[in-house]
């Protein structure tokens, strides 16, 4: 290879050379970051539980009292604001030879209620001063029976939850008639299918 040509060759290599260093990119540290987002909405749920017997009894006379307790729970994962309550209730009279008297109300009223909270807060107190008839607390509207702050989310087994105890007396008035009868034989074979109802609503929107 002749001289001429060797130095054309060399000053190709070297062009090609220049080429690849000025054609190369420029490098520096980078972090390339990304967020995520779900959105879904919240569940509110209030459960029952840990009822001591049935809510029901039967064969109850004058001066018997029963006593039972419950579990309400937050199981969601929404606040729970409070806790309305109310009752609604069915009459069953009995027959004209045991009793006679087919009226709801009057049998409705032979029953104090009373109810309390795990702290021992008398639930009544507020609205009907400490107890109420059976017949009271079926006409009167739903209201709170929560106590401070509501019912607020927790994780895992330590949910927000109280225990309410309802105690009914049929109440002994010992009254007789002209005959020596108990005026109460008239509520002989009377019954009522009560059904406890609870209502829970969830603490006001706030800024998350």
């Amino acid at each position: 290879m002749g001289i001429k040509k060797k130095l054309g060759m060399g000053v190709m290599t070297g062009a090609l050379g220049l080429s690849l260093i000025g054609g190369g990119t420029f490098a520096a540290f980078n972090d390339v970051e990304g967020a995520q987002g779900t959105y879904s909405a919240g569940e509110l749920d209030l459960s029952l539980g840990h009822l001591n017997k049935s809510l029901g009894v039967d064969g109850m006379v004058p001066g018997d009292t029963i006593s039972r307790s419950f579990e309400i729970m937050n199981s969601g994962n929404v606040d729970i604001a409070e806790v309305l309550f109310d009752v609604d209730a069915t009459f069953n009279a009995g027959s004209a030879e045991n009793g006679g008297n087919d009226s709801a109300e009057a049998f409705y009223g032979q029953f104090k209620i009373t109810m309390f909270d795990s702290d021992g807060r008398n639930i009544l107190a507020e609205e009907f001063g400490g107890s109420a008839t059976m017949a009271e607390l079926i006409a009167a509207d739903s209201f709170d029976i929560a106590s401070g702050d509501g019912f607020n989310k927790k994780e895992g087994e330590n949910r927000d939850s109280d225990t309410i105890t309802i105690n009914v007396e049929f109440v002994e008035d010992g009254e007789k008639d002209a005959e020596g009868e108990y005026l109460q034989n008239q509520y002989q074979g009377n019954s009522a299918t009560l059904d406890f109802n609870f209502e829970a609503t969830q603490e006001a929107p706030s800024a998350k």
